[in-house]
């Protein structure tokens, strides 16, 4: 490692990067190693290589500030704010573990980097919303403070004396907040994780048209929950964080809605999306209207998944939650004109039955697409993925067109352009709603690459409670399920 660094300081690069392949062919790398490389790679620009050097290094050291330099110079080359804060992380862990020498080097390079840079980057209000136990409180407010950097944040509690004024009490303190920052939304009972504050402002200035940034967690909404996480208690949750709050290639999500009880809004949009109409109570309900402003406005909202948090499973607002959902129901219908539980799901069976490389670049069309969340889904999975989406109920397309590709048509007349092929065709619940199914599938599969696959839900009506009521002389169609009035066709497995 000597010769390595020897030839650095020498600017003999080309003999740096030799003795350093050697070096990786028989060692395994550490965290010093990493930090070599990537200051190796980052002279010759091999910017893929110098990302994955950076990853590999906080994978074995998430606190590493001299990584955090160098993603900093990483991203300066596309994004300068996300190299900012890049910088900013860095002199937050220098300031624990660094030498003087360190954290005044890093001073500099922001310094230098405000002034010859145009930054449009806020700090952040942290808006703790109170409405569980103290407990909760004094161990989120903790957790803030030890794992964000103060310079970049102020904290203001609010006390939450009713569930029924809570959401009047969120809209008051939205809009009283008068400073440019932006405005993180956190619930009590959460636990802010290390990098889980920082990779949620990536996130938020990654692109322009990103308004909204929202956490995972081991207990989430909107199935922004890591399926491959073991985490009952905060000691778990917390060593989960440190080994997955690193820089991924592919972390950010597209949603029409995210779990607000830790969401990261842009200071530019607030007056565009708040207040929210106070008769939703239920936090289902009330992320579902702030989602949906915001994507009607034309914005994007991403789940971050590489900003995980812990949160504390409270049941006491579980149960109250659960005995609002139907009022809440009949409230959002009829403002919005949809039921959201309808037309909102992801369908996760149905992706995980795509079995392709992650990279591979896919043509996918769903029919009965909804408010598009599954195809969101399935970009996420696959980023090179070329999706659309068809949806008979124009209200739903017309929302879902604001984030995704899909049109308002009826399948059973639509006409395909002879060139449109896809890998896959997904109908979720949709055959049975068809005057005649067999012919769609019939000429659906003109519009198949070879070896193309549709896949495909259907109700089986040889459903236990369905026969138990047949049995008794009950046939009663519903507006949901298996006897969901609008079916036309009815089918069992065989």
């Amino acid at each position: 490692m000597e010769k390595i660094i020897t030839a650095i300081n020498n600017n003999s690069w080309k003999e740096a990067l030799e003795l350093f392949l050697d070096y990786t062919s028989e060692n395994k790398l550490g965290e010093e190693a990493c930090i070599i490389g990537a200051t190796i790679l980052e002279h010759f620009d091999d910017t893929e290589s110098l990302f994955d050097m950076i990853q590999t290094g906080l994978k074995i050291n998430l606190f590493s500030y001299e990584l955090y330099i160098l993603l900093g110079n990483y991203y300066g080359r596309t994004n300068p704010e996300k190299a900012y804060l890049c910088y900013e992380n860095a002199l937050f862990y220098a300031l624990k573990s660094g030498s003087e020498d360190d954290i005044a080097t890093i001073k500099q390079i922001m310094a230098n980097y405000k002034e010859t840079t145009s930054l449009h980057l806020r700090n952040v209000i942290i808006l703790v919303i109170n409405d569980g136990e103290k407990k909760y409180l004094d161990q989120c407010l903790k957790a803030i403070s030890e794992n964000c950097f103060s310079d970049c944040y102020n904290v203001i509690t609010l006390d939450i004396n009713s569930f029924e004024d809570r959401t009047s009490a969120i809209n008051n303190a939205v809009l009283n907040v008068t400073d440019d920052n932006d405005i993180f939304l956190l619930r009590s009972d959460v636990i802010l994780t290390p990098n889980a504050l920082f990779n949620l402002r990536l996130a938020l200035y990654d692109r322009p048209e990103i308004a909204a940034s929202s956490c995972v967690s081991n207990y989430a909404h909107y199935y922004q929950v890591p399926l491959e996480h073991n985490v009952n208690s905060m000691e778990q949750g917390i060593n989960y964080a440190i080994s997955h709050n690193i820089p991924m290639s592919n972390p950010y999500e597209r949603k029409c809605a995210v779990d607000a009880d830790f969401i990261l809004i842009k200071k530019d949009i607030i007056a565009q999306i708040f207040p929210l109409d106070d008769y939703l109570l239920s936090d289902g309900f009330l992320f579902t209207e702030l989602g949906l402003n915001i994507v009607t406005k034309g914005y994007s909202i991403v789940a971050c998944w590489n900003s995980f948090v812990y949160r504390h499973k409270n049941n006491d607002l579980i149960v109250k939650n659960a005995s609002l959902l139907d009022k809440d129901q009949a409230c959002f219908t009829r403002k919005w004109g949809f039921s959201s539980e309808y037309y909102m799901g992801i369908r996760t069976e149905l992706a995980d039955m795509i079995r392709r490389k992650p990279d591979d670049a896919l043509n996918i069309l769903e029919i009965g697409a909804g408010l598009g969340t599954t195809l969101l889904n399935i970009q996420y999975r696959y980023p090179n993925a070329t999706v659309k989406g068809i949806e008979l109920v124009d209200k739903i397309a017309n929302i879902a067109s604001n984030y995704c590709d899909i049109e308002c048509a009826n399948i059973e007349n639509y006409k395909f352009n002879d060139e449109e092929k896809y890998d896959y065709i997904i109908c979720g619940d949709v055959l049975e709603h068809l005057v005649d199914p067999y012919a769609l599938v019939d000429r659906l599969k003109n519009n198949l690459k070879p070896n193309g696959c549709i896949i495909a839900s259907i109700p089986n009506l040889l459903d236990a409670d369905v026969i138990y009521n047949l049995l008794h002389g009950y046939f009663n169609y519903e507006e949901s399920g298996v006897l969901d009035r609008t079916h036309l066709r009815f089918f069992t497995k065989d």
